[in-house]
């Protein structure tokens, strides 16, 4: 619980994904619009990524599943540029959602290819979503069968 509208007012170089519930009005008015307008003025303001989605509950709400695929594309991530993160988050969210994938851009990292450091921090990131209670794309894959 902290509200860094300052601290990013004054310069930020870090990537920033924001997530935020259209039906929670009070914090969409009061928190998300200052932050943005506080980072919109800076050289790196490209750097902030603002998600908003509805889930079905009015008021100050947010469900775990809203933000595990956020986390899951930072792990797979080529980078934390935007344009990686946005790439790695919509292949999560087709795959998710069972759509076919778009094409992934040549420099996208392979999950498949991916060094052990990073299959290891994967496996972690998996394991504390369970944990918490967040459907995995593996457990939805097992309960569908």
């Amino acid at each position: 619980m902290a509200d860094c509208t300052a601290l990013y007012a004054a310069g930020f170089r870090s990537t920033v994904i924001y997530a935020q519930s259209m039906g929670d009005r009070h914090h969409w008015r009061a928190h998300m619009l200052p932050f943005a307008a506080a980072v919109s003025g800076h050289a790196n303001a490209d750097r902030a990524l603002f998600h908003t989605d509805f889930h079905g509950v009015h008021g100050h709400s947010l469900p775990r599943e809203a933000y595990a695929d956020w986390l899951r594309a930072a792990v797979i991530s080529a980078s934390a540029s935007p344009a990686d993160l946005l790439d790695a988050w919509h292949s999560l969210r087709h795959r998710r959602d069972a759509a076919p994938a778009p094409e992934p851009r040549q420099e996208r990292r392979d999950p498949a290819a991916m060094p052990a450091d990073l299959m290891a921090a994967s496996s972690r990131l998996e394991a504390w979503l369970a944990r918490q209670q967040i459907a995995t794309p593996v457990a939805q894959a097992k309960e569908a069968a």
